[in-house]
Protein backbone atom coordinates (compact mmCIF):
# COMPACT_ATOMS: atom_id res chain seq x y z
CA UNK A 1 0.00 0.00 0.00
CA UNK A 2 1.50 3.36 -1.01
CA UNK A 3 0.68 7.03 -0.58
CA UNK A 4 2.33 10.14 -1.96
CA UNK A 5 2.64 11.91 1.41
CA UNK A 6 5.12 10.15 3.74
CA UNK A 7 5.06 11.15 7.40
CA UNK A 8 3.07 10.81 10.62
CA UNK A 9 -0.70 11.36 10.69
CA UNK A 10 -2.35 11.47 14.13
CA UNK A 11 -6.05 11.11 14.76
CA UNK A 12 -8.19 10.55 17.84
CA UNK A 13 -11.28 8.36 18.11
CA UNK A 14 -14.03 9.08 20.62
CA UNK A 15 -17.66 8.08 20.77
CA UNK A 16 -21.02 8.33 22.53
CA UNK A 17 -20.48 11.68 24.25
CA UNK A 18 -24.21 12.13 24.97
CA UNK A 19 -23.35 15.75 25.49
CA UNK A 20 -26.73 17.46 25.32
CA UNK A 21 -28.44 18.86 28.40
CA UNK A 22 -32.15 18.17 27.69
CA UNK A 23 -33.06 21.43 29.39
CA UNK A 24 -36.36 23.19 28.67
CA UNK A 25 -37.75 20.43 26.44
CA UNK A 26 -41.47 20.24 25.84
CA UNK A 27 -43.41 17.22 27.10
CA UNK A 28 -45.17 17.05 23.76
CA UNK A 29 -41.90 15.93 22.15
CA UNK A 30 -41.82 12.90 24.49
CA UNK A 31 -45.16 11.36 23.51
CA UNK A 32 -43.45 8.46 21.69
CA UNK A 33 -40.43 6.18 22.24
CA UNK A 34 -38.46 9.21 23.47
CA UNK A 35 -40.25 9.01 26.83
CA UNK A 36 -38.27 5.83 27.59
CA UNK A 37 -34.98 7.57 26.79
CA UNK A 38 -35.96 10.58 28.87
CA UNK A 39 -36.76 8.39 31.89
CA UNK A 40 -33.41 6.64 31.43
CA UNK A 41 -31.66 10.00 31.33
CA UNK A 42 -33.47 11.27 34.43
CA UNK A 43 -32.89 8.11 36.48
CA UNK A 44 -29.24 7.32 35.73
CA UNK A 45 -27.72 8.60 32.48
CA UNK A 46 -27.74 12.20 33.71
CA UNK A 47 -25.48 11.17 36.61
CA UNK A 48 -23.24 8.95 34.49
CA UNK A 49 -22.68 11.18 31.45
CA UNK A 50 -21.11 14.41 32.62
CA UNK A 51 -20.23 17.42 30.50
CA UNK A 52 -17.29 18.24 32.75
CA UNK A 53 -15.73 14.85 31.89
CA UNK A 54 -16.20 15.51 28.18
CA UNK A 55 -14.62 18.95 28.61
CA UNK A 56 -11.59 17.36 30.27
CA UNK A 57 -11.30 14.92 27.37
CA UNK A 58 -11.35 17.78 24.88
CA UNK A 59 -8.70 19.58 26.92
CA UNK A 60 -6.53 16.45 26.74
CA UNK A 61 -6.94 16.37 22.95
CA UNK A 62 -5.50 19.89 22.78
CA UNK A 63 -2.11 18.50 23.83
CA UNK A 64 -1.95 15.69 21.26
CA UNK A 65 -0.98 17.65 18.12
CA UNK A 66 -3.78 16.03 16.16
CA UNK A 67 -4.46 16.04 12.44
CA UNK A 68 -8.04 14.79 12.77
CA UNK A 69 -10.77 13.71 15.22
CA UNK A 70 -13.46 11.08 14.56
CA UNK A 71 -16.67 10.68 16.59
CA UNK A 72 -18.66 7.50 16.02
CA UNK A 73 -22.14 8.61 17.00
CA UNK A 74 -24.55 9.19 19.89
CA UNK A 75 -23.85 12.86 20.44
CA UNK A 76 -27.48 13.29 21.56
CA UNK A 77 -29.78 11.53 24.00
CA UNK A 78 -33.15 11.64 22.25
CA UNK A 79 -32.40 12.90 18.74
CA UNK A 80 -34.32 16.15 19.26
CA UNK A 81 -33.67 18.99 16.76
CA UNK A 82 -32.42 21.27 19.55
CA UNK A 83 -29.94 18.57 20.57
CA UNK A 84 -28.50 18.53 17.04
CA UNK A 85 -28.02 22.29 17.25
CA UNK A 86 -26.28 22.02 20.62
CA UNK A 87 -24.03 19.25 19.32
CA UNK A 88 -23.22 21.29 16.19
CA UNK A 89 -21.87 24.09 18.38
CA UNK A 90 -19.66 21.56 20.15
CA UNK A 91 -18.41 20.18 16.83
CA UNK A 92 -17.62 23.72 15.71
CA UNK A 93 -15.52 24.22 18.84
CA UNK A 94 -13.39 21.14 18.07
CA UNK A 95 -12.06 22.83 14.94
CA UNK A 96 -9.70 24.77 17.23
CA UNK A 97 -7.95 21.43 17.86
CA UNK A 98 -8.42 19.53 14.60
CA UNK A 99 -11.12 19.01 12.02
CA UNK A 100 -13.72 16.47 13.18
CA UNK A 101 -15.58 13.82 11.21
CA UNK A 102 -18.84 12.52 12.68
CA UNK A 103 -21.35 9.76 11.96
CA UNK A 104 -24.76 9.26 13.64
CA UNK A 105 -25.68 6.65 16.24
CA UNK A 106 -28.94 5.06 17.31
CA UNK A 107 -29.69 7.90 19.76
CA UNK A 108 -29.81 10.26 16.79
CA UNK A 109 -32.81 8.34 15.41
CA UNK A 110 -34.97 7.44 18.40
CA UNK A 111 -37.92 8.02 16.09
CA UNK A 112 -38.28 8.87 12.42
CA UNK A 113 -37.35 12.53 11.96
CA UNK A 114 -36.75 15.03 9.19
CA UNK A 115 -33.17 15.12 7.88
CA UNK A 116 -33.50 18.87 7.44
CA UNK A 117 -34.24 19.41 11.14
CA UNK A 118 -31.66 17.00 12.51
CA UNK A 119 -28.62 15.50 10.73
CA UNK A 120 -28.32 18.35 8.25
CA UNK A 121 -26.88 20.40 11.15
CA UNK A 122 -23.80 18.16 11.11
CA UNK A 123 -23.39 17.95 7.34
CA UNK A 124 -20.11 19.93 7.23
CA UNK A 125 -18.60 17.18 9.38
CA UNK A 126 -19.57 14.19 7.27
CA UNK A 127 -19.90 15.70 3.79
CA UNK A 128 -17.98 13.64 1.23
CA UNK A 129 -15.07 14.88 -0.78
CA UNK A 130 -15.54 14.93 -4.53
CA UNK A 131 -13.44 11.83 -5.21
CA UNK A 132 -15.39 10.54 -8.17
CA UNK A 133 -17.83 11.69 -10.78
CA UNK A 134 -21.59 11.79 -10.26
CA UNK A 135 -21.99 8.96 -12.77
CA UNK A 136 -19.78 6.73 -10.60
CA UNK A 137 -21.40 7.49 -7.28
CA UNK A 138 -24.76 9.07 -6.65
CA UNK A 139 -25.35 10.36 -3.10
CA UNK A 140 -27.62 8.34 -0.81
CA UNK A 141 -30.61 10.08 0.78
CA UNK A 142 -28.67 10.86 3.95
CA UNK A 143 -25.22 11.28 2.42
CA UNK A 144 -23.81 7.96 3.60
CA UNK A 145 -21.46 6.37 3.01
CA UNK A 146 -19.32 9.46 3.27
CA UNK A 147 -15.76 9.61 1.95
CA UNK A 148 -13.30 12.09 3.45
CA UNK A 149 -9.63 12.00 2.47
CA UNK A 150 -7.31 13.55 5.02
CA UNK A 151 -3.57 13.11 4.51
CA UNK A 152 -2.86 9.42 3.85
CA UNK A 153 -6.24 8.32 5.27
CA UNK A 154 -9.67 7.95 3.73
CA UNK A 155 -12.37 7.99 6.42
CA UNK A 156 -15.43 6.05 5.25
CA UNK A 157 -18.45 6.97 7.34
CA UNK A 158 -21.50 4.73 7.57
CA UNK A 159 -24.91 5.31 9.12
CA UNK A 160 -26.48 2.41 10.99
CA UNK A 161 -28.96 4.77 12.64
CA UNK A 162 -32.57 3.70 12.15
CA UNK A 163 -35.72 4.03 14.30
CA UNK A 164 -36.50 0.96 16.40
CA UNK A 165 -39.21 -0.30 18.72
CA UNK A 166 -39.01 0.45 22.48
CA UNK A 167 -36.26 -1.44 24.35
CA UNK A 168 -34.33 -2.05 21.12
CA UNK A 169 -31.15 -0.23 20.07
CA UNK A 170 -30.31 -2.13 16.92
CA UNK A 171 -28.74 -0.66 13.82
CA UNK A 172 -29.15 -1.44 10.14
CA UNK A 173 -27.38 -0.62 6.90
CA UNK A 174 -30.02 -0.19 4.21
CA UNK A 175 -29.58 -1.99 0.89
CA UNK A 176 -28.68 1.18 -1.01
CA UNK A 177 -25.94 2.05 1.47
CA UNK A 178 -24.55 -1.49 1.29
CA UNK A 179 -24.45 -1.22 -2.50
CA UNK A 180 -22.65 2.10 -2.35
CA UNK A 181 -20.15 0.86 0.25
CA UNK A 182 -19.05 -1.78 -2.24
CA UNK A 183 -18.87 0.81 -5.01
CA UNK A 184 -16.80 3.16 -2.87
CA UNK A 185 -14.36 0.54 -1.65
CA UNK A 186 -13.70 -0.59 -5.22
CA UNK A 187 -12.77 2.91 -6.42
CA UNK A 188 -9.27 2.92 -7.87
CA UNK A 189 -8.64 6.43 -6.51
CA UNK A 190 -8.93 5.15 -2.93
CA UNK A 191 -6.54 2.22 -3.18
CA UNK A 192 -3.33 4.11 -2.19
CA UNK A 193 -4.92 5.33 1.05
CA UNK A 194 -5.21 3.81 4.51
CA UNK A 195 -8.92 3.00 4.73
CA UNK A 196 -10.68 3.60 8.07
CA UNK A 197 -14.32 2.52 8.33
CA UNK A 198 -16.44 4.46 10.85
CA UNK A 199 -19.59 2.75 12.13
CA UNK A 200 -21.62 3.19 15.30
CA UNK A 201 -22.76 -0.41 15.86
CA UNK A 202 -19.91 -2.94 16.05
CA UNK A 203 -19.76 -5.22 12.99
CA UNK A 204 -18.99 -8.29 15.13
CA UNK A 205 -22.07 -9.84 16.80
CA UNK A 206 -20.26 -11.08 19.91
CA UNK A 207 -19.33 -7.55 20.99
CA UNK A 208 -22.88 -6.54 21.86
CA UNK A 209 -26.18 -8.01 23.05
CA UNK A 210 -28.88 -9.15 20.64
CA UNK A 211 -31.10 -6.12 21.25
CA UNK A 212 -28.22 -3.76 20.41
CA UNK A 213 -26.78 -5.60 17.43
CA UNK A 214 -26.14 -4.60 13.83
CA UNK A 215 -28.97 -6.54 12.20
CA UNK A 216 -27.19 -7.18 8.91
CA UNK A 217 -23.60 -7.51 10.05
CA UNK A 218 -23.19 -10.56 7.83
CA UNK A 219 -24.00 -8.48 4.74
CA UNK A 220 -21.38 -5.90 5.68
CA UNK A 221 -18.84 -8.66 6.27
CA UNK A 222 -19.59 -10.06 2.82
CA UNK A 223 -18.70 -6.67 1.31
CA UNK A 224 -15.52 -6.45 3.40
CA UNK A 225 -14.55 -9.97 2.36
CA UNK A 226 -14.40 -8.67 -1.21
CA UNK A 227 -13.05 -5.19 -0.40
CA UNK A 228 -11.30 -5.13 2.99
CA UNK A 229 -10.47 -1.93 4.84
CA UNK A 230 -7.48 -1.40 7.13
CA UNK A 231 -9.22 -0.40 10.36
CA UNK A 232 -12.79 -0.30 11.73
CA UNK A 233 -13.77 2.12 14.52
CA UNK A 234 -17.08 1.89 16.38
CA UNK A 235 -18.92 3.03 19.50
CA UNK A 236 -22.24 1.90 21.02
CA UNK A 237 -20.93 -0.65 23.55
CA UNK A 238 -19.61 1.98 26.00
CA UNK A 239 -16.62 -0.31 26.54
CA UNK A 240 -13.05 -0.45 25.30
CA UNK A 241 -12.39 -3.35 22.95
CA UNK A 242 -10.01 -4.67 20.32
CA UNK A 243 -11.17 -7.50 18.08
CA UNK A 244 -10.56 -8.64 14.51
CA UNK A 245 -12.87 -9.20 11.57
CA UNK A 246 -11.39 -12.00 9.49
CA UNK A 247 -11.51 -11.71 5.71
CA UNK A 248 -9.84 -13.94 3.09
CA UNK A 249 -7.06 -11.37 2.64
CA UNK A 250 -6.48 -10.03 6.16
CA UNK A 251 -7.72 -9.68 9.72
CA UNK A 252 -9.16 -6.18 10.12
CA UNK A 253 -8.67 -4.57 13.55
CA UNK A 254 -12.01 -3.50 15.09
CA UNK A 255 -11.62 -0.91 17.86
CA UNK A 256 -14.35 0.33 20.19
CA UNK A 257 -14.17 3.01 22.87
CA UNK A 258 -16.40 3.83 25.88
CA UNK A 259 -18.62 6.87 26.20
CA UNK A 260 -16.55 10.05 26.03
CA UNK A 261 -18.52 11.56 28.93
CA UNK A 262 -18.71 8.57 31.34
CA UNK A 263 -17.55 9.59 34.80
CA UNK A 264 -16.41 6.15 35.92
CA UNK A 265 -19.32 5.41 38.23
CA UNK A 266 -19.44 1.99 36.56
CA UNK A 267 -16.02 0.28 36.82
CA UNK A 268 -14.64 -0.54 33.38
CA UNK A 269 -16.87 1.97 31.61
CA UNK A 270 -14.97 5.18 32.36
CA UNK A 271 -14.40 7.66 29.55
CA UNK A 272 -11.56 6.94 27.14
CA UNK A 273 -10.34 8.00 23.76
CA UNK A 274 -7.94 6.24 21.43
CA UNK A 275 -5.01 8.08 19.87
CA UNK A 276 -3.81 6.61 16.57
CA UNK A 277 -0.46 7.42 15.01
CA UNK A 278 -0.13 6.34 11.39
CA UNK A 279 3.37 6.31 9.97
CA UNK A 280 3.36 6.43 6.18
CA UNK A 281 6.80 5.39 5.02
CA UNK A 282 5.87 5.84 1.37
CA UNK A 283 5.91 2.06 0.93
CA UNK A 284 3.90 0.75 3.89
CA UNK A 285 1.71 1.99 6.75
CA UNK A 286 2.61 1.42 10.39
CA UNK A 287 -0.11 2.01 12.98
CA UNK A 288 0.15 2.46 16.74
CA UNK A 289 -2.74 3.04 19.14
CA UNK A 290 -2.78 4.42 22.69
CA UNK A 291 -5.69 4.64 25.12
CA UNK A 292 -6.15 7.70 27.33
CA UNK A 293 -8.52 7.19 30.27
CA UNK A 294 -10.38 9.42 32.68
CA UNK A 295 -9.17 9.05 36.28
CA UNK A 296 -11.87 10.34 38.58
CA UNK A 297 -9.62 10.82 41.57
CA UNK A 298 -7.25 12.99 39.52
CA UNK A 299 -9.99 14.63 37.43
CA UNK A 300 -7.87 14.28 34.32
CA UNK A 301 -7.14 12.07 31.32
CA UNK A 302 -3.90 10.11 31.40
CA UNK A 303 -2.27 7.55 29.14
CA UNK A 304 -3.44 4.13 30.31
CA UNK A 305 -2.14 1.54 27.87
CA UNK A 306 -1.06 0.74 24.34
CA UNK A 307 -3.39 -1.34 22.19
CA UNK A 308 -1.51 -4.31 20.68
CA UNK A 309 -2.94 -3.64 17.24
CA UNK A 310 -1.80 -5.56 14.16
CA UNK A 311 -2.30 -4.42 10.57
Amino acid sequence: MKSSQPGIFKFAHLSDPHLTSLQHISWTTLLNKRIMGYISWKTHRRAEHRREVLDLLVDSLRHQDLDHIVITGDLTHLGLPEEFTEARLWLDSLKNIAEPTVIPGNHETYISTSYESTLKEWEPYFRSDDVTSKSDRSPSPKNFPSLRIRGPVVFIGLSTASPTLPFLATGTLDSEQLRQIETCLSLETLQPYFKVLLIHHPPLPHLVSWRKRLTNASQLQAVLNRHPVDLILHGHTHKSSLAYLNTPDQAIPVVGVPSASANGSRPGYESQYCLFSLNNTGKTFELSASLYSYFQEKEQFTFSRTLPINI
